[in-house]
């Protein structure tokens, strides 16, 4: 590059200009002896010794021209590889700096996933303990959560083993629609158990379950109605026997209509019928 011609050229202006010393030097060093010695010199052939001279002149003069030669050097060059080399440091600068901040930032990165896949595996092992409490609670079975990537939690999802009081272990996908919605409740209130939103809306969650099923189901919310509003869309005596207070819909002349009842002792209206409820 610019650097290196510049380099090479001012090594050879070096050389030269040393070498063409030297020969001055030596040149005057003769001069010198012949002046000491010219009394002697009838014993010296005189051609021999102006051969030597000219020999010197002939050497400095042709390298005074290879000197020339290398002339004129273009001082833009040397400019341009100034401000080229100054960029180029400001550049490296620059550079080695973001790597430090990358370097940090992969760090943190790296902090963050680590705790994010902590706090993942701490909770997610928290509800499938629930999840198994709650869904024996229920069925009287066993059921359990499990990582599709145990390894690797966020990169699969999660699956679900239940296994009803006498029946084989079953994949969600392979259960009946009341065992599907008792397992589905018995997640739903695991995650509530760990943590509890201010309240759930449940559409018709017992329309798959049979009448003890229903009891059981109505029980667990009742007990957990202490630190969460339901709201539950029913056509089940057993849901609407543990409820705090019931709205009827009823239809007349093309408009809803909504009648509220207040159930101050819910177990009077266990085992009754509730008829639909209707404004006067």
């Amino acid at each position: 590059g610019i650097r290196k011609e510049k380099e090479e050229c001012e090594k050879k202006i070096m050389n030269l200009q040393t070498k063409i010393s030297l020969l001055e030097q030596k040149k005057q060093d003769l001069k010198n002896e012949i002046e000491e010695i010219s009394e002697e010199a009838e014993f010296y052939e005189k051609t021999e010794i102006i051969d030597d001279i000219r020999g010197l002149d002939f050497r400095i003069k042709r390298m005074e021209r290879e000197k020339e030669s290398l002339e004129p050097i273009n001082m833009m060059a040397i400019e341009e590889y100034e401000t080229t080399e100054e960029r180029y440091l400001t550049l490296k600068t620059k550079y080695e700096k973001i790597l430090k901040e990358k370097e940090a930032v992969l760090k943190f990165i790296d902090k963050v996933e680590n705790r994010k896949k902590e706090v993942f595996m701490d909770t997610f092992n928290k509800i499938a303990e629930n999840f198994s409490s709650i869904f024996f609670e229920l069925s009287g079975g066993e059921g359990d959560l499990l990582l599709e990537n145990e390894m690797e939690p966020f990169e699969g999802g999660i699956d679900i083993e239940a296994k009803p009081r006498g029946k084989e272990i079953k994949r969600a996908a392979a259960m009946s629609g009341g065992e599907k919605a008792l397992t589905a409740l018995a997640f739903v209130f695991a995650i509530q158990r760990y943590k509890t939103a201010p309240f759930y809306l449940f559409d018709e969650i017992d329309a798959h379950l049979d009448d003890e099923n229903v009891r059981k189901v109505a029980e667990m919310i009742k007990r957990a109605s202490k630190d969460s509003q339901f709201i539950i869309i029913t056509l089940r005596d057993a849901m609407m026997a543990s409820a705090d207070r019931l709205f009827g819909v009823s239809m007349k002349d093309g408009i809803s209509k909504i009648v509220a009842v207040e159930l101050q002792d819910t177990t009077k209206y266990e085992g009754k019928k509730f008829e639909v409820i209707e404004e006067a």
